[in-house]
């Protein structure tokens, strides 16, 4: 279930990439680009758990040895729920900020011999590459 997921997940990173680069290229102050971002970090969770639902078995992905409860063990193990935490109230749908980031599936087109914005973009697109070799 994991391997499959792993091969899907892509789209999911993607859409998070190019909601940094609008975000970063965006004029907006400090505060709402960590508004966005968290609305970004959410639309990825989303997306990341409606492909365990979507490829797997329902014991797979949502039961206790199940991919979505391995995700939140790992984040819980690493403390990366940090993240969870601080953007808890800015998951898309529900918070009106959130509808400032690209249509999920938007894809970013930059500028020809322009450096990416983001360092998380960067780092993202490096993951993809990835994924897209495996």
């Amino acid at each position: 279930c994991l391997k499959t997921i792993t091969k899907h997940q892509k789209s999911c990173v993607d859409d998070m990439a190019t909601a940094f680069e609008a975000v970063n290229g965006a004029e907006y102050n400090a505060s709402t680009k960590l508004d966005l971002s968290c609305c970004a970090y959410w639309r990825n969770e989303n997306c990341t758990r409606e492909l365990a639902r979507k490829h797997c078995k329902p014991e797979e992905a949502e039961g206790p040895d199940g991919v979505i409860t391995f995700f939140d063990d790992f984040k819980l193990r690493t403390g990366s729920r940090m993240l969870e935490i601080f953007c808890a109230d800015f998951k898309p749908g529900v918070h009106p900020i959130c509808e400032k980031l690209p249509a999920p599936g938007t894809p970013y087109e930059r500028p020809k011999n322009k450096k990416l914005r983001s360092v998380l973009t960067r780092v993202l697109k490096a993951y993809t590459s990835y994924l897209g070799s495996s």
